[in-house]
C-alpha cells in the first residue's frame, strides 16, 4: 500500500483484514506423487527407469549409438532426462524422455541381438538389457505416465501467474477421476500390470489426505461458485475427504460474516443470513440448468 503521508498511513494501519491458512497446493501434490512412488509397482519401474538413463547418460559409446538410432528414427538426438531427488513431478520427464525415445531403443536393441551394426559392440548389464527387451515395460511404462500425467499437469497449473483459488479444489478433484476410472473397471488393466485394486485405492486415500494438509472452507467456496467448474461438480466424482464442498462453503460464509472489517457487530448475523440465501439460490439455479442441459 502506498500511503502517500503519516497520517493516511496511520488510517491504513488500522484496518483489519482477514487472514486464512492456506497451504501450498503444489507442495502437497508433489508430496502426492512421492507417496504413489512408493507403491511396489511405481517404485520398481521408477528404479528400472532410472538405471536405464543413469547407463546411457553414465556411458559414452552408448549414447552415441542410441544417438544415432534418434537422428534415424526421430529426426534428431534427444537427450535422456534424469530425475530430481526432491521435485518428484521430475519423474514426468524421465519417464517421457524414455517414451519419447521408444522407437530409437527398439532400433538400438535389434543392433544388440543381431550383431550387423557396423563397429558395434555394446554388452548391455541385464538391468538395462531386460527391460528394453520385454514388451510388458514399455506397456507399464504407458501405464505410469497415465498415471502420473494429471498430477504433474495440475502443478504445473497451479504454478500459474493468474491461476484461480477455485481450481486448487477442482485440481484435486480432477485427479480423482483417473484412478477411480481404474479401480471402477471389471477385470481392468491394473490386473496385467502387477498392481491390484489394494494400491489404486491408496492412491485415492492419499489424495484426501492431502488434500486435508492444505485444505479451507475458502476453497470450496470458490470452487462451487465458480461457473468455470459447473460440469466437473456433477462429473460423479464431487467431494474431497468426508465434507460435501457445498457444506465447506458454508463454513467459509460464516467466516467472512465474523471476521470482515467492514461488517458492523451487530449486522452480522444479518448478513451472514443474507449472503447464505444468496449462495443457496446461486446453487439452486446452477442445479436447475444442468439439469436442463
Amino acid at each position: 500500500i502506498d500511503a502517500g503521508d503519516a497520517a493516511s498511513s496511520h488510517s491504513q494501519s488500522q484496518i483489519i483484514i482477514p487472514t486464512y491458512g492456506i497451504g501450498c497446493a503444489c507442495h502437497s501434490l508433489n508430496n502426492l506423487l512421492k507417496d504413489i512412488m512408493t507403491l511396489p509397482f511405481f517404485k520398481s519401474m521408477l528404479a528400472t527407469s532410472l538405471e536405464i538413463v543413469k547407463y546411457f547418460r553414465n556411458h559414452h559409446r552408448p549414447m552415441v549409438f542410441l544417438n544415432q538410432a534418434q537422428q534415424r528414427r526421430l529426426g534428431k538426438p534427444y537427450t535422456l532426462n534424469g530425475m530430481s531427488q526432491t521435485r518428484f513431478s521430475s519423474s514426468y520427464l524421465m519417464f517421457m524422455s524414455i517414451k519419447r525415445s521408444q522407437p530409437a531403443f527398439a532400433e538400438f536393441m535389434s543392433w544388440v541381438f543381431s550383431g550387423l551394426e557396423p563397429g558395434f559392440d555394446i554388452v548391455l548389464p541385464d538391468e538395462v538389457h531386460s527391460p528394453l527387451s520385454t514388451p510388458s515395460y514399455w506397456l507399464n511404462l504407458d501405464f505410469v505416465i497415465e498415471c502420473v500425467y494429471p498430477v504433474v499437469s495440475s502443478i504445473a497449473y497451479l504454478e500459474g501467474d493468474h491461476t484461480p483459488i477455485s481450481s486448487v479444489y477442482a485440481s484435486f478433484l480432477y485427479l480423482k477421476s483417473p484412478f477411480s476410472r481404474i479401480l471402477s473397471i471389471s477385470g481392468n488393466t491394473s490386473q496385467a500390470l502387477a498392481i491390484n485394486a489394494e494400491a489404486i485405492q491408496h492412491i485415492l486415500t492419499r489424495i484426501d489426505y492431502q488434500w486435508s494438509r492444505i485444505s479451507s472452507p475458502v476453497h470450496s467456496l470458490s470452487f462451487i461458485t465458480d461457473p468455470f467448474f459447473n460440469l466437473l461438480r456433477f462429473d460423479g466424482i464431487t467431494n474431497l475427504g468426508d465434507a460435501a464442498p457445498s457444506i465447506e462453503a458454508r463454513s467459509a460464509i460464516r467466516t467472512f460474516s465474523n471476521d470482515g472489517p467492514e461488517i458492523l457487530p451487530g449486522d452480522r448475523l444479518l448478513f451472514y443470513r443474507q449472503c447464505l440465501s444468496e449462495y443457496s439460490k446461486w446453487l439452486q439455479t446452477v442445479c436447475r440448468d444442468l439439469f436442463v442441459q
